[in-house]
């Protein structure tokens, strides 16, 4: 297993099968809704840690559906990506 790079710090982890939605008792958690609502935490607690711009890093998979519905929530907080 390589290590990452010094220079790397993970700063928000979060997930849709979080202890919030959870609790909501839904079936299926990757979803648009739910990953719309997932961008708009993420972009909410990077504002909450002052950073206004982020990286958004797809690793491999296609521009579309959740992922695309999670950069767009994080950009309509206001974290430019």
């Amino acid at each position: 297993m390589s290590q990452p790079d010094k220079g790397c710090l993970t700063l928000v982890n979060m997930t849709t099968t979080s202890k919030d939605n959870k609790s909501q008792e839904k079936k299926s958690f990757c979803n648009i809704p739910q990953a719309k609502i997932l961008g708009q935490a993420v972009g909410k607690a990077l504002l909450e840690k002052g950073i206004k711009n982020a990286v958004f890093d797809r690793a491999g998979y296609l521009y579309h559906g959740c992922i695309k519905a999670i950069a767009e929530s994080i950009r309509e907080v206001g974290v430019k990506i």
